[in-house]
């Protein structure tokens, strides 16, 4: 069986996620899974689970919560998130990997025979197929605890098998409404349907008739009760596009935190209050934290969540609520020059409240363009711009455009999680746009001279051919805090700046009191570059900062460690250079493809391969000196 094979096989099954039906028992029987793992044999008494439903917010919550309960220590904590952007192994993941493509064909493998004579009888869906599957996973592996995200809804959803530790209910705003019900009550009814007989629930800051519903429901089950408001008070001190720093106060019970100064990854106001929503889920369910756990978890990345490429944001933001964040988020964190927006949403989606969202908030774009895109629900692009289109900047494309690259422009691609893959496939990676780019700067002869300039000085360098690439990507990623560890002293320095711009910061680590001297020589007046000579280990582990590039030379015995400590620092699509690193890398399961590259001379089409593929693996990309 191969990946395709599998996908095909999951496909063979109903998916509500692109034919929506009515929320209905018979449709939706979150029984089924239940009975799917008993029926093969699979104890679930031993995980414990933390449940999470809600309008919007329900990812980012959860990958807080298990960055939270990661921090704890010497535990495995599953996630279970949905839906998946690129590819399906991001909806199961054990302390951060993803199932790899092996793992989840021998899970197909083993239990097919098993799923389809159980369909006989029954009629599973594709989200209770992939949630048996991962709970099975997570079973097989020992997890001690899985974070589990609803698909729709909460009470008929197929996660809603589970008897959680606690029950954490996000933000509540209008979305499915044909699915889950035309009012905010109906819709909060819903998800409380996650709340369990006497067992802890919490809820974000909710609308009036939501929050009436949601208490309605925690009387109604005995389920000790924890409101957002209530318990936890925050400010935030500052904002900006490396994310966020704010001060919090949590009270619960005999259990206080109060902690200034925290650093959060993601832009927006939005995932401060899902960060402490799930730090309050956690605490709740009796777990108790460190400052460095709390601190820690706060650092991750959330792909597709306000990521920013170049001069690219892109985000996933498809009703007037998370819209709204989304705006404020370029308003008061990016605050850029010149913004354009690029949105394309679903039929099925409140595409009125939409309008009336960017409407409200025109004039922090110069263009607003709506587009259409293929999908297997209808696309409502065309409808939304009808509502719109009494703005002069509004504009319609009837497929995916492609922004312009200029001086100070953010171009915010957003919408459907449908569109992300066309996006990056077609405006962020594709071969075509940047083939007259490459070859604009491969031969100019400043490179050789630079080169020939480094030699006689006795400077280590990397290849020509490489520091193109090192440029090539800096130039795209435009990187704004960038770690170098042990790579020369100075050559790579050099084209960093040229590539990421004057504006870039740049940490240089170098053990090597020859190289730092050299390093020192050139770049010690240059206000953007901070050289140290010190351990890079000790340096990683008191680090308080977080870079969204580091270019690393790890040797092969201690690269590991090397990577668990940069998981903590890097910016999720952040990419590591090295020399010896991929030896290391290929005893993990990625990496081979990368290493056939970089034992040849890099020639213009492997560069793109491997431009490509350090991007889909999202975090790491070998290089050769």
């Amino acid at each position: 069986m191969t990946m395709d094979t599998a996908i095909e096989f999951l496909d063979s099954f109903i998916n509500h996620e692109k034919t929506p039906r009515k929320y209905e028992p018979g449709r939706y029987v979150p029984d089924r899974v239940k009975k799917m793992l008993a029926g093969a044999g699979i104890d679930t008494k031993g995980l414990k689970i933390v449940h999470i439903a809600g309008t919007k917010g329900k990812g980012s919550t959860a990958h807080y919560a298990s960055s939270l309960l990661e921090s704890l220590g010497n535990i495995k904590v599953g996630l279970y998130t949905s839906p998946h952007v690129l590819k399906i192994n991001e909806r199961i993941k054990i302390n951060s990997e993803e199932i790899s493509d092996r793992e989840f064909i021998l899970l197909i493998e083993k239990y097919s025979d098993y799923i389809m004579k159980y369909g006989e009888t029954e009629k599973p869906t594709y989200f209770d197929i992939l949630t048996f599957l991962a709970i099975t996973y997570f079973i097989c592996n020992t997890c001690d605890y899985a974070v589990l995200e609803t698909g729709l809804g909460g009470r008929l959803d197929s996660t809603n098998f589970c008897l959680p530790e606690v029950s954490i209910i996000t933000s509540i705003s209008f979305d499915h409404t044909a699915v889950l019900g035309n009012t905010l009550k109906e819709i909060a009814g819903e998800k409380a349907g996650i709340i369990k007989e006497k067992i802890p629930s919490v809820a974000s800051l909710l609308p009036g008739e939501a929050l009436e519903r949601i208490k309605e429901e925690v009387v109604l089950k005995n389920s000790p009760f924890y409101y957002f408001p209530e318990t936890i008070s925050y400010e935030i001190m500052e904002r900006n596009q490396r994310g966020g720093i704010f001060n919090f106060i949590l009270h619960f019970h005999d259990t206080e935190y109060c902690l200034e100064n925290v650093y959060i990854s993601e832009q927006g106001d939005v995932f401060i209050e899902n960060f402490l929503l799930s730090l309050l889920g956690l605490t709740a369910a009796g777990l108790v934290f460190t400052e460095e756990g709390i601190r820690s978890a706060a650092r991750i990345r959330i792909p597709f969540r306000m990521e920013k490429r170049g001069d690219y944001l892109i985000d996933v933001a498809h009703n007037d609520s998370s819209l709204e964040s989304l705006f404020k988020t370029i308003r008061d964190y990016f605050r850029p020059e010149r913004v354009r927006l690029y949105i394309g949403i679903l039929s099925d989606k409140e595409i009125r409240l939409i309008a009336g969202k960017i409407i409200e908030y025109a004039d922090l774009f110069e263009r607003i363009i709506v587009f259409d895109f293929p999908s297997p629900r209808l696309s409502g692009g065309k409808p939304l711009f009808d509502l719109i289109s009494i703005l002069d900047r509004a504009e319609y494309s009837s497929g995916i455009p492609v922004a312009a690259h200029e001086n100070g422009l953010l171009n915010v691609y957003t919408g459907s999680f449908q569109i992300i893959d066309k996006v990056l496939d077609k405006v962020l990676i594709g071969r075509d746009d940047y083939t007259s780019f490459l070859n604009g700067f491969m031969d100019i002869p400043e490179w050789e001279e630079l080169y020939e300039e480094a030699v006689n000085e006795n400077i280590p360098v990397l290849r020509p051919i490489s520091a193109r690439l090192l440029y090539l990507i800096t130039m795209i990623a435009k990187p704004s805090n960038i770690l170098e560890i042990g790579t020369g002293s100075g050559y790579s320095t050099l084209w960093i700046i040229r590539g990421a711009g004057p504006a870039a910061r740049i940490t240089t680590i170098e053990r090597d009191m020859k190289r730092f001297h050299k390093a020192k020589k050139l770049f010690g007046d240059n206000p953007s570059v901070s050289i140290f000579n010190c351990d890079a280990m000790e340096y990683l582990k008191n680090c308080k900062d977080v870079f969204d590039l580091v270019i690393l030379d790890a040797q092969k015995r201690n690269y590991r460690e090397y990577l668990d400590l940069l998981k903590k620092r890097i910016i999720k699509g952040g990419i590591l250079f090295t020399d010896n690193f991929f030896f290391g890398l290929a005893e993990e399961k990625k990496g081979a493809r990368l290493i056939r590259l970089f034992n040849e001379e890099l020639s213009r089409e492997n560069i793109f391969e491997a431009l490509f593929l350090s991007i889909e693996e999202g975090v790491i990309l070998a290089m050769r000196k």
